[in-house]
Parts: C-alpha cells; structure tokens; sequence
C-alpha cells in the first residue's frame, strides 16, 4: 500500500507522468495529460488518487510524494476540487520491477500515476 494509504480501492487507472531526475516540475506533456484528465472527469467529479514513485537512484525518499502534490495541484489549476484528490507515494519501493501484481503499476519509475477511487 502506498502511504499514507488511499481512503477506498483504486478503480481505474487514467494516466500517468514522468518527471526528470530528482525532479518535481511538471512538465508541458504532464500538463497536458492533467489537462485531459480534468476534461474527462470534471462532470462526474470523481475521487482521484495521485500516486507518486521515485527510482532507488534518487536519494530523496520524499521525492515521490512531492510529485504526488505537483500534479494535484495542477489538476486543481485545471478545475479540479482539491478535495475530491488524494495524493500518496510508493517512493522507490517498486524501482526496477518489471509487472508488479500490484494493482499500481508504473511504466515510468520517476512519475506518478493517476487513478479514480471507487466511491
């Protein structure tokens, strides 16, 4: 489970962001995809879950959770209620792993990945 945990089970899993090396900026493509997102969900106004990671070479063990709270807060630039967000890290736990069974599973080891919650 990332921490701190998710209040329900993630759902569906809408996109994910990849950030540069010790990075938190979100870049132009990253807006992007929070700006599609914020499109496609701004109606139904579900929970989302912004799960953030980090690869084990990045020493800072908060990195992912700082990535975590860089695309909230740009979804919330998009329209988005911030409280309708969760924001949670998995740090570098899964850096490295190729097919995780679990049920995040991040193509980029320095992102985040964005899921809606089950209501």
């Amino acid at each position: 489970m990332p921490t701190p945990a998710p209040s329900r089970k993630p759902n569906r899993r809408l996109n994910e962001i990849a950030f540069q090396d010790n990075s938190t900026t979100v870049d132009s493509e990253g807006i992007a995809v929070c700006r599609t997102i914020a499109a496609e969900v701004k109606s139904g106004n579900p929970r989302l879950l912004v799960v953030g990671f980090s690869h084990k070479t990045e020493k800072d063990l908060g990195l992912g959770l700082r990535r975590a709270d860089a695309v909230r807060d740009r979804l919330v630039a998009e329209g988005l209620v911030s409280s309708r967000i969760e924001v949670a890290s998995f740090g570098s736990q899964f850096s490295g792993i190729a097919n995780s069974p679990r049920p995040y599973m991040v193509t980029a080891a320095q992102g985040v990945e964005i899921w809606t919650l089950h209501d």
